[in-house]
């Protein structure tokens, strides 16, 4: 009977893997070998990423406000590989891996016995509620809700996996927030909750809670020193705290000022697409994984109480409940925003496929259990749009018209391609172009309309006139911008540059320097 459900946990693993390898080429398209698109944020991430790997400072010479590990993690690769493909390598294996600890998750909830029909549930639902928000993928949510599942799976093995050195636990745990916290710090509060759990479980175990507290700052120290010690070198500590946590506050209370809350609560009762397609997963999160564990306790009834049963209860909703603020309050509304829902789904779909075990066990419900499973997961599948390949193929052959009509530029600046700027462009011209941005804004038009960081305008028109920028790319005519940019920048523009090219249906005006 052990050989067989080895087997079975095999052949799962392996149907399991296959989807998360699917999921990985077929939604994550920005870097899928399999189609020819950048996305939306991704560009950008891999433009600070080379700029990193051609000895320019991150914001200091280039500024995006995210966090510098996201910069690392989409520069390293660059070093090994051109273009995007080390950084699709790298999504490949955060969703491999998630897949795996989804497997060993339901395998701790179900004390070993883990059924092929069951484990499908937990993993399919994941990706499909990913799915729905990744738009491309490389985006920082991406990363952090494959670092809040290794928290959880963390917790879980704490609970039912009775480690007897949980040390290298509370030192995963260290690294894990350390590392959210360096990539996007909104999207602490799901590893922040599971820390939480792994406090009271240290302390209701009478674990030595100094030793577990001085693994977990080790934790924190591994990620953290090696990134700080860049920054000290490169002296952008200050430049860091500034774009990357006090822009960002900026960001988020703009957004408060353009009625962004009451939208919020509007949008529970508007029945928008919006709500339709976000707000629903979240409260799915939470009604599953009280009526899920609340069956639970049912179906245990008759069998030896389990001691972590109320605590997998109150852990499924506090993460449910403090991935939705992440969501809603720290957050500009963004649909890449709502990736970090896929963890507290997954969690109600783990504890549901304890209750299948269970019913599994009852052989006249066995075969009638398994069909429910698969319909379920194929049903979540469907929703979820994981292998619809639409999306991905417009997105492709937009992407494909966008390098036809770039290249038009690469004969006028490919003699001083250190000397262009942007001004409103789409954010993946630089990189289709290998054209790093003279100013160190590279998204101008976006900051200043955001209230993202100080005097961006003024500090442009001190920049364009101080400096002998050779090219000027502005998605529209200069006069356009008039409001945005300074006066006296658009007038310095209109005497000291000239139209050089522009492109088809206004894609693009080319200005040269006199």
């Amino acid at each position: 009977m052990k050989k067989r459900e080895n087997w079975l946990y095999r052949v799962c693993e392996g149907l399991c893997v296959l989807l998360s390898i699917s999921f990985a080429l077929l939604r994550c398209y920005s870097n899928s070998p399999l189609f020819l698109d950048l996305g939306t944020d991704s560009p950008i991430f891999l433009t600070v990423g080379k700029a990193i790997t051609l000895g320019k400072v991150p914001y200091v010479d280039i500024v995006e406000n995210k966090g510098p590990l996201l910069f690392l993690l989409n520069g390293l690769p660059q070093y090994l590989m051109p273009g995007a493909t080390g950084a699709f390598i790298l999504e490949m294996l955060m969703s491999v891996g998630a897949c795996l600890m989804i497997l060993r998750m339901a395998r701790y909830l179900q004390k070993g016995r883990l059924h092929i029909a069951c484990a499908l549930i937990p993993v399919t639902l994941y990706y499909s509620a990913i799915s729905l928000h990744l738009s491309g993928g490389n985006y920082c949510e991406e990363y952090d809700v494959f670092l809040t599942v290794a928290a959880m799976a963390i917790l879980l093995r704490s609970f039912y996996g009775k480690p007897k050195n949980t040390l290298w636990h509370a030192f995963g745990l260290g690294v894990l927030m350390m590392a959210v916290m360096l990539i996007k710090i909104s999207d602490i509060l799901g590893v922040g909750v599971t820390v939480l759990f792994y406090i009271a479980y240290v302390l209701r175990e009478k674990k030595n809670f100094w030793k577990e507290a001085g693994a977990f700052i080790g934790g924190l120290a591994v990620v953290a020193a090696p990134i700080f010690a860049y920054l000290l070198a490169t002296n952008s500590v200050g430049a860091m705290l500034q774009e990357y946590i006090l822009s960002n506050f900026s960001h988020v209370s703009g957004a408060e000022d353009a009625g962004f809350f009451a939208q919020r609560v509007n949008m529970l009762f508007s029945g928008s697409d919006y709500a339709r397609y976000s707000l629903q997963p979240v409260w799915l999160a939470l009604i599953a994984a009280v009526v899920g564990v609340i069956l639970l306790k049912i179906c245990s009834r008759n069998q030896p109480k389990e001691s972590y049963t109320g605590w997998l209860l109150a852990y499924s909703v506090a993460l449910a409940v403090a991935v939705m603020a992440g969501t809603y309050v720290s957050t500009t509304g963004y649909g890449q925003h709502l990736i970090p829902i896929g963890a507290p789904i997954m969690l109600s779909g783990l504890i549901l496929t304890v209750m299948l075990q269970r019913l599994m066990e009852n052989r006249q419900l066995r075969g009638v259990t398994q069909a429910a499973a698969v319909g379920v997961a194929a049903l979540l599948a469907w929703n979820g749009n994981l292998f619809l390949v639409e999306r991905s193929l417009v997105s492709s052959e937009e992407y494909r018209q966008s390098i036809e009509t770039y290249q038009e530029f690469q004969e006028e600046i490919w003699a001083d391609r250190d000397s262009v700027f942007c001004v409103n462009m789409p954010r993946k011209w630089y990189y289709i172009n290998d054209v790093m941005p003279a100013y160190k804004y590279m998204n101008l038009v976006s900051y200043i309309q955001n209230g993202v960081g100080e005097n961006c305008a003024e500090a442009f028109e001190e920049f364009i006139m101080t400096n002998d920028i050779q090219f000027l790319v502005f998605q529209w005519e200069p006069e356009d911008y008039r409001g945005i940019l300074t006066d006296a920048t658009l007038d310095y523009i209109a005497e000291s540059y000239v139209l050089d090219m522009a492109g088809s249906d206004s894609d693009f005006n080319l200005y040269v320097r006199w």
